[in-house]
């Protein structure tokens, strides 16, 4: 079952892509994302310490986080209104995203300056 699912949702990724409502938001100043080598985050967020990245596409509330390049980053949440293109994160919701990409990371961490707090 899960093996034909995939085989559909990877034939057709633009009809699971485009069903979601995405976003640009944008990091405010004095915080870059990095990236690692799993940049695409499925996140099920409930409190700041109960999240898991077990999500997935088709899955009510589930976060899809993607960052595009140190200050900005794709977003959507399944089935939720998203925050209007161009939103500036606030300072201590950019860094939890920081926090959960380099977490979410398999054995890379991708950034433009070294950072200390990575």
């Amino acid at each position: 079952m899960w093996r034909y699912e995939m085989q559909r949702m990877l034939k057709n990724p633009e009809v699971t892509l485009v069903n979601h409502r995405w976003t640009i938001l944008h990091a405010p100043i004095g915080i870059e994302w990095p990236t690692s080598d799993d940049p695409v985050m499925c996140l099920n967020y409930q409190s700041a310490n109960e999240y898991n990245f077990g999500g997935g596409w088709g899955s009510d509330g589930t976060e899809i986080m993607l960052p595009i390049s140190p200050t900005h980053l794709l977003y959507t949440q399944i089935n939720k209104k998203v925050p209007p293109r161009g939103t500036i994160l606030l300072y201590d919701q950019a860094l939890k995203i920081k926090h959960l990409i380099v977490e979410h990371a398999h054995r890379e961490i991708y950034s433009l300056e070294p950072d200390d707090a990575v």
